[in-house]
C-alpha cells in the first residue's frame, strides 16, 4: 500500500514539474539549440554517432518524443563515422523528410567498410538536400572519387563545404571541380599531412570564407589572384603551404592588379617548411586588406624571410599601428621567433633549420627591417625560456647585444621573461658598456619577470643599471615581478643562506643608487603576463565555424 502511494506521489511530482509547464515551442527551441551546439562542436576527437543526441531526447518522455518526431529540422544535424549504425542513419534520413541536411563525417579507426560505402552512397543520393557538409576522409573508400561524384551533382543548397585529409589524386585529376554550387560561401580544403591534394580554383566565387592548406592548385599565381578577385567580399582568408603552377616564361605579362579585400576580418598565411620556392610569398604582393584585419603569418624557411613591409603594404600599415609586442625565441623543435600583439590579432612567426644564431637578430625577424616599421611601438616583451643551445661564451653576449641594438628607438618599456640560465648574459648585454654606449637609450622602464627565481643572477642587473647610468642611458624605473608577497620574498632572501645574504644587499643597493624608482610586484597581480595567442587564434577560427585542422601547425 505504501509502495503504491509512493509511486503515485513520484508520478504526480514528475507530471507537475516546472519543465512540463513550458510550451511546446520553447521546448523545441531548446532541443534545436542543443542539437546545433553538439553538431557545431563535433570533431574527430569528439565523434557522436548520427542522431544519437536527438534519439536520447526523444526517449525521455512521451511528450518530448512527440515534439521531436514532429520536427524534421531536429533530425537534419547528422554526425556519422565509420562505426555508425546503418539503421540509425536510415532513421535520421527518414525523420528529416526533405529538410536541408547538415552532415559531418569523421574517419575512425576500425571503421567498417560497408558503413563507409553506405554513407557515401547516401550522401550522393541526397546531395540536392545538403546545406553543410564536413568530411574527414574515408579510410577504405575512394575519397577523391566520392568528392568528384558529389560535386558533379547539383548541390544548390550547399553553403558550407569542408574537406579534410584530401589525398593526392594525380595532376590530371583535380580533387575539387566546380559542380553546381551557386550557394557556396564557405570553403575549407585541407590536404593530407604527408601529401598535397590537387585542386583547381573554379569554385572560388563570391565566397565569404576560404581556407586552403597543403594543396596543389591547378593554376598560376595570376589565375589565383584573379580567382580571389571574384571573392571581393571575403571575410576570412587562410592560405597555408600552397603550391601552384609556374607562369609561362615565354610570355611577358604585366603583374596582376592588387586584390582589394575591404571586408577581410582575418588573414592567415604560411609557407611550406621543406620548400625553397618563394612564389608563395609573392602572393602577398597582390592581396590588400584593412588595418583592422587580424593577421597570422608563418614563414618556415630562411629563403622566405623577405622584407614583409615592402612585399605587403597592408602588413606595413598594421605593424606601424602596434604599440605593444612580445617576441618569443625558441630552439627546442625548430628554431622559432614569434612576434605577437597582446590581443593576439597580430601573430608573425619565423621558423628555420640550422643554427639559431646569428639568424635571429631582430633585423631578419622583422622588428627593424627597412620596410616593416613599428613606429608606434612603445613596449616590447622578450620571452626566452626554451633556448637550449645558447652557451656561456662572449659570443652569446654579443648576440643579445645585436638583438637589443635592433629594438626600435620608439620603445620606452622593456620586459624580460627569461629562464634563469639566460638571464645573466641577457641583462649584462642590455647594460651596454664603454664600446656600446647608449644601447636602447630611450628605454626608461625595465621589467624583470620571475625575479625571485634568479636571485643569484641579479647582480648582473645591478651592474646593468650602474653601467647604463655611467654611459648616459639611465633607467628611471626597474620593476621586479615575484611570485607571492614581494616584500616577504625580499625579506626571506635577505635572511636566507649566507651566499644570498651577501649578494642581495649588493645588487639591491646598486640598483637603488642608479635608478629613480624600484618596485617589487606580485606576479599574480601584474599586467605583464604573456597573452595566450593560440587561444585567441582558436577563438577567431571558431567564430567562423572552422575546424581545428584549419589553423593547427603541421
Amino acid at each position: 500500500m505504501n509502495s503504491s502511494l509512493d509511486n503515485a506521489s513520484i508520478h504526480h511530482n514528475a507530471s507537475t514539474a516546472p519543465i512540463h509547464r513550458l510550451p511546446d515551442e520553447l521546448l523545441h527551441a531548446t532541443f534545436h539549440m542543443l542539437v546545433c551546439e553538439v553538431w557545431s562542436t563535433a570533431s574527430p576527437q569528439k565523434v557522436l554517432p548520427g542522431g544519437h543526441l536527438i534519439d536520447i531526447i526523444s526517449h525521455v518522455c512521451s511528450r518530448w518524443r512527440q515534439i521531436s518526431l514532429a520536427s524534421s529540422t531536429l533530425w537534419t544535424y547528422m554526425i556519422f563515422s565509420g562505426r555508425s549504425s546503418i539503421q540509425q542513419v536510415e532513421a535520421c534520413l527518414s525523420r528529416s523528410k526533405q529538410a536541408p541536411l547538415c552532415v559531418k563525417y569523421f574517419e575512425e579507426d576500425y571503421a567498417r567498410e560497408e558503413v563507409e560505402q553506405y554513407i557515401a552512397k547516401t550522401l550522393l543520393a541526397h546531395a540536392h538536400r545538403l546545406c553543410e557538409l564536413h568530411v574527414s576522409g574515408f579510410s577504405d573508400w575512394d575519397f577523391s572519387d566520392f568528392v568528384r561524384r558529389l560535386l558533379c551533382k547539383p548541390v544548390p543548397l550547399l553553403e558550407r563545404l569542408t574537406l579534410e585529409d584530401l589525398p593526392f589524386t594525380g595532376y590530371d585529376r583535380p580533387c575539387v571541380i566546380p559542380g553546381r554550387m551557386s550557394s557556396l560561401r564557405h570553403l575549407v580544403l585541407v590536404g593530407a599531412e604527408q601529401d598535397e591534394a590537387f585542386v583547381n580554383v573554379n569554385p572560388f566565387h563570391r565566397l565569404d570564407t576560404l581556407v586552403l592548406k597543403t594543396v596543389y592548385i591547378d593554376a598560376t599565381l595570376r589565375e589565383i589572384v584573379e580567382a580571389l578577385r571574384n571573392c571581393s567580399d571575403l571575410r576570412f582568408l587562410s592560405l597555408v603551404s600552397l603550391t601552384f603552377n609556374e607562369e609561362d616564361s615565354d610570355e611577358e605579362q604585366q603583374p596582376p592588379d592588387t586584390v582589394q579585400l575591404k571586408s577581410l576580418v582575418h588573414f592567415s598565411f604560411g609557407t611550406e617548411a621543406d620548400s625553397d620556392d618563394c612564389d608563395m610569398v609573392d602572393l602577398l604582393k597582390y592581396i590588400s586588406f584593412p588595418s583592422t584585419t587580424s593577421v597570422n603569418v608563418t614563414l618556415r624557411q630562411r629563403d622566405h624571410f623577405q622584407d614583409l613591409g615592402k612585399v605587403s603594404p597592408s602588413l606595413r600599415r598594421i605593424a606601424s599601428a602596434q604599440s605593444q609586442l612580445s617576441l618569443t625565441l625558441s630552439d627546442t623543435d625548430r628554431n622559432t621567433a614569434l612576434l605577437t600583439s597582446p590581443d593576439g590579432r597580430l601573430r608573425m612567426e619565423w621558423q628555420w633549420a640550422g643554427e639559431f644564431f646569428p639568424t635571429v637578430t631582430l633585423c631578419p625577424v622583422a622588428l627593424k627591417p627597412s620596410g616593416l616599421r613599428f613606429t608606434s611601438l612603445r613596449s616590447l616583451t622578450i620571452v626566452a625560456h626554451n633556448l637550449t643551445h645558447i652557451g656561456k661564451g662572449r659570443r652569446h653576449s654579443r648576440i643579445w647585444t645585436s638583438i637589443f641594438w635592433d629594438i626600435p628607438a620608439s620603445v620606452t618599456t622593456l620586459t624580460l621573461d627569461l629562464s634563469t640560465s639566460l638571464a645573466e648574459k641577457c641583462i649584462t648585454a642590455f647594460g651596454g658598456g664603454r664600446r656600446i654606449k647608449k644601447l636602447c637609450a630611450n628605454i626608461k622602464h625595465l621589467i624583470v619577470l620571475h625575479a625571485d627565481e634568479m636571485v643569484e643572477k641579479l647582480s648582473a642587473l645591478g651592474h646593468c643599471c650602474r653601467t647604463r647610468k655611467r654611459y648616459g642611458a639611465p633607467l628611471r624605473e626597474v620593476e621586479m615581478i615575484m611570485h607571492g608577497d614581494p616584500l616577504k620574498e625580499v625579506e626571506m632572501i635577505m635572511h636566507g643562506p649566507a651566499l644570498k645574504k651577501t649578494l642581495v644587499p649588493a645588487w639591491k643597493s646598486m640598483i637603488e643608487e642608479a635608478v629613480e624608482k624600484v618596485r617589487y610586484t606580485d606576479y599574480d597581480a601584474c599586467k605583464h603576463k604573456s597573452a595566450d595567442v593560440n587561444r585567441t587564434l582558436a577563438a577567431i577560427y571558431a567564430e567562423f565555424g572552422l575546424p581545428p585542422c584549419a589553423y593547427e601547425s603541421k
